[in-house]
């Protein structure tokens, strides 16, 4: 039995462990038209207190970043947050649009911001700005 079933909603997922809040993070993606980066994608991010779930989705993004970028294959690097009593910042790490000579099939990052609920899940808040690309 899988641990998260989603159907055409999960693609390379990633699953990273927030000690201080004990949360597992997954992080997944899909195209918003199967094997086509001319449409855009999505962004999911599920938490759960236990690596098998059961998961709760916490963030989704109908239209992440934008059609031409195309953004895939997102990742937390731990050693990029930074941690207070109520939120978790840092940067998410992503790969861009593998259309033929595009300028975005390159690493990408953006900051994020994970608000801490502590009577519930975090919920993550973007803030994305053009220049936080490199």
């Amino acid at each position: 039995m899988p641990i998260l079933s989603r159907d055409r909603q999960i693609s390379l997922p990633e699953m990273v462990y927030l000690r201080s809040i004990k949360r597992y993070l997954l992080l997944t993606w899909r195209l918003k038209q199967d094997f086509s980066p001319e449409h855009g994608s999505e962004l999911f991010v599920y938490e759960a207190t236990e690596p098998w779930g059961p998961f709760l989705l916490v963030h989704h993004e109908e239209q992440w970043e934008d059609a031409e970028t195309t953004p895939y294959c997102p990742r937390l690097p731990l050693k990029w947050l930074d941690q207070s009593r109520t939120e978790i910042s840092g940067w998410l790490q992503f790969s861009g649009s593998w259309r033929e000579n595009s300028r975005h099939y390159r690493s990408h990052v953006r900051r994020f911001k994970l608000q801490l609920n502590r009577a519930g899940p975090p919920v993550l808040g973007s803030q994305r700005k053009k220049d936080d690309t490199l």
